[in-house]
């Protein structure tokens, strides 16, 4: 799910039948129309600023999906255009997101890696439709493992993995996108992962087992102070599953189980 006050955009699967696939939507809070973006489709990320969301489709080959095409749906025209077309059989793309001050969109690819498993962090401006590769994180000695998130300027990138030669579990780093120099944010004992930014880079959300399983922390950037956010007992947070959203800086919108059922939950932090 993501959010800006007016509308929202999601992921649903089979919302209209049992045909299969995920689909797109796109709903207007008041009066509350929704409008089917496209099916097959997925990891789909908003821009407040572009009123933007870009998300990637998918083709099947028998029983595997390969995503097939980067597109750009505006909410201001209700249209969807082709930013580019994947060559899956060279190789993957994934994770695409929006640079929050910029009109650039960064995007994980297996481009030159021959076994197409070793993703590395592009971007490509959507008013020049240049296309640039911004970390070589093999060149780096980096092993990125789930998710990244880079800050609104796009000069940092906060990222969870570790280090090819290390032993360690996976911590959260951050990189200085133009020196490429990597420091620990969060190292621990523990699993730490799926980084994500407030809209005023001041608080980082992550996912980490420090409680015995998989729960939302926040840590406050300008004091270093943790704080937990989700654990209870009336629903379940699964970090498979689940996503997690700013809606700005004091709100977050994650999914959760309740009854085996998903459900979309706004915490306030304070």
């Amino acid at each position: 799910t993501s959010y800006d006050g007016m509308q929202m955009s999601f992921m649903s699967n089979n919302y209209h039948n049992n045909s299969g696939g995920d689909f797109l939507y796109y709903r207007t809070k008041n009066p509350g129309s929704i409008y089917l973006i496209e099916r097959d489709s997925h990891s789909a990320s908003w821009s407040n600023r572009a009123n933007k969301l870009i998300y990637l489709t998918e083709i099947k080959e028998g029983i595997f999906g390969y995503p097939s095409k980067l597109k750009l749906f505006d909410v201001n025209k209700m249209n969807s255009t082709t930013v580019f077309q994947i060559p899956y059989h060279e190789y993957y793309i994934q994770n695409p997101k929006f640079i929050p001050n910029k009109d650039v969109i960064t995007f994980l690819s297996s481009e030159n890696n021959k076994e197409m498993s070793i993703y590395d962090l592009w971007s490509i401006d959507l008013e020049s439709g240049e296309k640039i590769k911004i970390v070589d994180f093999e060149d780096e000695g980096f092993e990125l493992r789930y998710e990244y998130v880079l800050n609104n300027n796009g000069n940092e990138l906060y990222m969870d993995g570790r280090f090819i030669s290390s032993k360690s579990s996976n911590d959260i780093y951050k990189m200085n996108v133009n020196t490429k120099a990597i420091e620990p944010v969060i190292k621990s004992q523990w699993q730490d992962k799926i980084p994500s930014l407030s809209p005023d880079n001041s608080k980082l959300l992550f996912v980490s087992d420090r409680s015995g399983e998989d729960e939302i922390w926040l840590l406050n950037l300008n004091d270093q102070k943790l704080y937990q956010i989700t654990g209870g007992n009336n629903y379940s947070f699964d970090s498979r599953y689940s996503n997690i959203q700013w809606l700005n800086n004091e709100e977050i919108v994650i999914t959760a189980f309740s009854k085996s059922n998903p459900i979309a939950f706004k915490i306030t932090i304070d």
